[in-house]
């Protein structure tokens, strides 16, 4: 089983290994590129959660915060290994 996060949908859900295999490269690109803005959407919305944590006191903003926080990480481990191979080689880590 591969993680994924597919279009439309803000949870991270399994997918079996021969479902990603068939998409194509293209489809993969795609599915890349609107994870990776799903993950960083989720960095917008925690950081506006904690934001009114900060302003107002609020734990139900903190809770917020951390569960944006936490579906990041989720997302960020969900990455596919060529996707983490390339970031590292776009940066000069590999």
């Amino acid at each position: 089983m591969n993680l994924a996060i597919l279009p439309g949908n803000s949870q991270v859900v399994t997918m079996p290994s021969p479902q990603i295999a068939e998409l194509t490269p293209k489809s993969l690109l795609l599915l890349a590129a609107s994870h990776e803005s799903r993950i960083e959407h989720m960095g917008f919305c925690m950081a506006a959660a904690h934001e009114r944590y900060v302003a107002t006191g609020c734990f139900d903003a903190r809770g917020e915060a951390d569960g944006h926080r936490m579906a990041m990480e989720r997302a960020i481990a969900a990455r596919s290994p060529a996707v983490v191979a390339f970031m590292e080689a776009e940066r000069g880590l590999s």
